[in-house]
């Protein structure tokens, strides 16, 4: 917190940017401590592990949806810092075309996989016809996306990322509150997916409220070309590696254990990641997010020296913090668990100790690897990222196929997490290097 309030005093941006991350986290926090148990208690496990299985069909099939905004938001940042209004403006245009081209690929893709997909081990669930409209629900809810993603760009290029997270925590809090109600009330999971069409809706249209905002960026088709599209998608994708990877930790594990195993482990498998995978992450990956934009600034003002003080501390926070987490994950966290779940589950140390130690590499990982990522250096990196995943994927598959049992996922992630961190170490002395070498980025 004092490196925070240190470069809060010298950068507005920075403390507004600083306020919404951590009143973000927390919300995140509360909306997760009550999320599951209630989940839980007004649909059961098995039905929480169906619904989680539904979202995670569309969620594996956005790999169609290119990440080309967070590339470009960074070479915005840059052209905006040099006063290069014009580029701003290009880099914009190119970006938005890409990014309707991805979405439309995704929903063609969408409604092929409705026409083709079998939904016989739902049967005893749902009936076809909801589930089909579920699914046509949730492909109408991730387009949406296209809107946000945008708008979002739009918003945030200067450094202003403070709106777009109050209102992803404002409206995702308001899509699992809404889950719990239902529950409560109607007991009908198509009507889950009806609200969380609504409330993505009611999102766009405060993204588009607040863009509409920013006078001087504007999309123009006569703006696209193809040299700017080559050079758009040649730094996007790295970051296309990064989104691929988290679909293959999220929804594609999800689809897999679904396939092999039942629901409520499903269920198991999404609750205890969420405590002690995914739920450490978004605390540690506002500090890291939070301080992409100061670096893109110091580099472009040449402040070598504070850029890598920075950067180094950075680090040193991570590293004490992640250690933190895992000693207080050994002495409670099981116990918390249990009664964050009511006692649903029943959870192997191994697995557990697996899963804390995953946690722990990958948290040391990002925080080495942010400071290339903030400034679209960092391809030989992604690209070992998502080959690592991809044998990870295939591998659990031929293992389950084999009669392996579930937690056989958790020991295997452990060791893709540990040698990515172990390769990312040698990019920690590179980024160090490259942070005085002007002309590799200016």
């Amino acid at each position: 917190m004092n490196l925070i309030n240190k470069y809060q005093k010298l950068n507005k941006k920075l403390f507004d940017n600083s306020i919404a991350f951590i009143s973000t986290f927390f919300g995140q926090i509360g909306i997760q401590i009550i999320y599951p148990p209630l989940m839980i208690l007004t649909w059961g496990v098995e039905n929480f592990g169906i619904i989680i299985y539904l979202i995670a069909i569309p969620s594996t099939l956005s790999f169609l949806i290119a990440n080309f905004t967070t590339s470009a938001r960074q070479e915005m940042a840059k052209a905006h810092l040099q006063n290069k209004l014009k580029e701003v403006n290009k880099i914009y245009s190119n970006t938005t075309f890409l990014v309707f081209i991805s979405y439309l690929l995704f929903i063609f893709s969408s409604m092929v996989f409705l026409s083709y997909f079998s939904s016989d081990h739902l049967e005893n669930y749902i009936t076809t016809q909801d589930f089909n409209n579920i699914i046509a629900l949730l492909i109408l809810s991730f387009s949406l996306g296209f809107f946000n993603d945008i708008y979002s760009l739009k918003i945030s290029y200067m450094g202003i990322y403070h709106i777009s997270k109050y209102l992803d925590i404002i409206f995702d809090i308001a899509t699992k509150v809404s889950m719990i109600i239902i529950g409560f009330v109607i007991n009908d999971i198509i009507y889950i997916f009806i609200f969380y069409l609504a409330i993505n809706v009611l999102k766009t249209l405060c993204f588009y409220y607040y863009s509409i905002n920013v006078k001087k960026i504007s999309f123009n088709i006569k703006r696209i070309n193809i040299l700017d599209i080559k050079d758009n998608i040649n730094k996007a994708i790295p970051y296309y590696f990064i989104q691929l990877e988290e679909i293959f930790k999220t929804s594609f594990v999800t689809i897999i254990i679904s396939t092999f195993f039942d629901f409520k482990t499903v269920a198991l498998v999404t609750t205890i990641r969420t405590m002690f995978y995914f739920f450490p992450r978004k605390f540690f990956e506002l500090i890291i997010e939070l301080l992409q934009y100061e670096y893109v600034k110091l580099l472009m003002t040449k402040n070598f020296k504070k850029l890598t003080k920075l950067y180094k501390k950075q680090n040193l926070l991570i590293l004490i913090l992640s250690l933190i987490f895992v000693i207080f994950s050994h002495f409670v966290g099981l116990k918390i668990f249990n009664i964050w779940t009511n006692n649903s589950f029943q959870i192997e140390n191994k697995i557990f100790y697996f899963l804390i130690f995953d946690c722990f590499f990958f948290l040391m990982t990002s925080s080495i690897i942010s400071f290339l990522k903030s400034i679209n250096n960092f391809f030989s990196f992604s690209l070992f990222l998502i080959i690592s995943q991809i044998l990870l994927i295939t591998t659990l598959y031929g293992l389950y196929n084999n009669s392996y049992d579930y937690g056989t996922f958790f020991a295997l992630s452990l060791t893709v997490s540990f040698l990515v961190f172990c390769i990312s170490v040698i990019y920690y002395q590179n980024s160090l290097s490259q942070m005085k070498i002007t002309k590799t980025f200016l």
